[in-house]
């Protein structure tokens, strides 16, 4: 009898190691059908985007150039005279749900144009300085072609506020080693 439990216990053993011993990848980050052409993606916004919205536009960007991505997002003043792939706007849009937006259109996979947009009507974002980061670093995300990704503890988890959010429950405010690996991944 003694002998019998003594081989059991030694199987489970066994399989509790081998099980743990298998190395399994997850990744948090899920990719967007889209991607731009050119792994330097240029940005734009008209003069009548006011200074607080130029200021986390341009925070939002050197945050995910000091990730080193194989992508970058530049202020087309950068390389002027070939244009740009993103217009970044503001506004008070009331009545919606959200405080940031990215729009995209694509053809074959590519970007042919996207629009970033801040809600400036949804006040617990926009006056804080926190929030607003984290809502403009994560629709960059966007901009490369990643997707909202439930409550993770990234920059792509799709909720600003409340338990397990992106900001509110984890104050992120810079893209996080999985969200640079699915940007890596895309280009």
């Amino acid at each position: 009898m003694k002998r019998n439990s003594t081989k059991v216990i030694v199987a489970i053993v066994l399989a509790i190691t081998l099980l743990t011993s298998l190395s399994v990848t997850v990744y948090a980050y899920s990719l967007n059908p889209y991607r731009h052409k050119n792994s330097k993606i240029y940005y734009y916004y008209d003069n009548w985007v006011g200074s607080r919205a130029i200021s986390f536009f341009s925070t939002g960007a050197s945050s995910w150039r000091s990730k080193t991505t194989e992508a970058q997002i530049l202020h087309y003043s950068s390389n002027p005279g070939t244009g740009y792939n993103v217009y970044m706007s503001a506004g008070n849009i009331s009545g919606v749900g959200w405080d940031g937006l990215t729009q995209t259109s694509y053809q074959s996979g590519y970007v042919v144009s996207q629009t970033v947009t801040l809600n400036m009507s949804k006040t617990s974002t926009w006056n804080n300085d926190g929030a607003l980061k984290s809502v403009v670093v994560h629709e960059m995300g966007h901009v490369f072609g990643l997707k909202d990704n439930g409550t993770t503890k990234t920059i792509m988890n799709g909720y600003t506020f409340g338990t397990n959010s992106r900001y509110g429950g984890y104050r992120l405010t810079v893209p996080q080693t999985d969200d640079v690996n699915g940007v890596n991944a895309k280009y």
